[in-house]
């Protein structure tokens, strides 16, 4: 027979229920449809922040008479300024919670995105256009932590594909909007125009609650059970429903259940208490290093296959209204990629898609650099940026997943932060091999990093996390034996 003490216990253990029980008992409804477009509008909007930057070069050589190095300071700078804003916003997200962050960052990208077609120098052109990416830095840090925090284990990965295919879409829709406003109305109208998305998601953003997981990590468990009856309630269930019954004690699930950690690992995570400091900790730094190095290999890729692109075609001589078409066509050329992708993580695992992207970066810009004709020129810039987006879709899902909950959007922010800091070298690396040589050395030169990145980065990749239950503590994490724990 049990003792008194012993009931009472076993009583309150009953009325535990995990964070994660309640929400894939809540499954995919309409909460997640609205938070697809909510976050996928912030997403949206920041590839068109990103991307407008490739067709203000040749408009800004003519306005100020502006040279190579000169043109190549303005995406270096933004960088940097996204740079800071990922290493600022994403401990301030960890440490004040998600959705402050969420709401103010997308508020500065609108500000001072509208404040850029007002300027009267190049000066302030550049100052504006760093505010812009110090403001969606906190966006790349902070969107796909509350996304993912938000959503069940079944069906998380595919919505997170789902979300990244607004990458592409805002990326075309700029490509569209250079076409058709540009040489009518100037990149004055055009910076207009393209923060229209942003001032969209800043009113849609308050629609959005703060994530349950940090609220428990946090101790708000009341707080964290409120969001949890809004999820359901919106989804059409009641409460009761889902297991929230009058009484009931919602907990992350190492709470629900023993800890797999040792002691070791319990003093190695108080001694690491800087959010910082813990990404490099004994559980983490094979994992930090190469989602840090397969960003910067993606950068790298990025500038080539993106915004020096209208740089390659012009001397491959391909100008005018072709460009336009060729650079919309790179953009719709990401979709399939996104879809690739999907296929191959959902089925293969995160760990071989990441690499097989890399692979195929490197293959399509060496190719792109020898061929001539107009429609094998076409076929390789798709296909180089149908393979860099099949590689963003797959980082962006197995980052959120593969970090715990008390440092994540941390490590979102900081993977993010390194991978600039190495990009933003991208465009004085391409002035200088387009001023001491020619454009043939500056896409091999691309492609090399990309092939050096995918042997360096498999050897590292160690964690796969398809069909697993997001970590929430580092001790969750084993150093070597490559998942998060998984679900009973």
């Amino acid at each position: 027979m049990l003792s008194g003490s012993d009931g009472r216990l076993e009583e309150a253990q009953r009325s535990d229920i995990s964070l994660d029980q309640v929400l894939s008992e809540c499954g995919l409804g309409y909460f997640h449809k609205r938070l697809l477009v909510v976050c996928g509008f912030g997403f949206s909007a920041a590839a068109v922040e990103v991307v407008l930057t490739a067709f203000l070069f040749t408009e800004l050589e003519a306005r100020w008479g502006l040279n190579q190095y000169e043109l190549g300071v303005l995406p270096s700078l933004v960088g940097f300024g996204s740079t800071i804003g990922e290493l600022v916003w994403g401990p301030l997200a960890d440490s004040h919670g998600r959705r402050p962050v969420f709401m103010a960052t997308v508020v500065i990208v609108a500000v001072f995105g509208l404040l850029s077609a007002m300027s009267p120098t190049f000066v302030w052109l550049y100052l504006f256009r760093f505010m812009v990416g110090f403001g969606y830095g906190g966006n790349i840090a902070v969107d796909f932590a509350i996304f993912t925090e938000l959503l069940p284990t079944q069906g998380r990965g595919d919505m997170l594909f789902y979300i990244s295919a607004f990458w592409p879409i805002g990326q075309a829709s700029t490509c569209l909007l250079a076409w058709a406003v540009i040489p009518t109305l100037g990149w004055r109208a055009f910076l207009v125009v393209c923060s229209i998305p942003t001032l969209i998601t800043a009113f849609l953003r308050p629609l959005i609650p703060e994530s349950p997981r940090w609220l428990l990590l946090k101790g708000r468990e009341q707080e964290a059970l409120e969001v949890c009856r809004h999820i359901a309630e919106t989804n059409g269930m009641r409460p009761e429903d889902v297991g929230l019954r009058p009484g009931v004690r919602l907990v992350l699930a190492d709470e629900a259940q023993p800890l797999l950690s040792s002691p070791q690992d319990e003093e190695e995570a108080s001694r690491y208490l800087p959010s910082l400091a813990r990404l490099w900790g004994r559980s983490l730094w094979r994992t930090t290093l190469a989602c840090s190095l397969y960003v910067g290999g993606l950068g790298f890729a990025g500038y080539g296959a993106t915004t020096f692109m209208p740089t390659f075609l012009e001397h491959k001589g391909i100008v005018g209204p072709s460009m336009y078409q060729t650079m919309t066509l790179n953009a719709l050329s990401q979709f399939p990629g996104i879809a690739l992708a999907m296929w191959v993580a959902s089925r293969r695992g995160r760990r071989p898609a990441l690499q097989l992207a890399l692979f195929s970066i490197a293959v399509s810009l060496a190719v792109f650099a020898f061929v001539k004709t107009y429609v094998l020129i076409i076929i390789c810039t798709c296909l180089a940026s149908c393979s860099l987006e099949f590689g963003w879709a797959v980082f962006h899902v197995y980052a959120p997943e593969v970090f715990p909950t008390e440092v994540r959007a941390t490590a979102l922010g900081f993977i993010s932060a390194t991978g600039s800091v190495v990009s933003m070298s991208a465009p004085f690396v391409a002035a200088f091999l387009i001023t001491e040589g020619t454009a043939l050395h500056v896409i091999m030169f691309f492609s090399t990093i990309c092939a050096i990145v995918c042997c360096t980065t498999g050897a590292l990749f160690e964690k796969e996390t398809m069909d697993q239950d997001l970590p929430d503590r580092a001790s969750q994490v084993s150093p070597r034996a490559g998942s998060p724990k998984e679900k009973d």
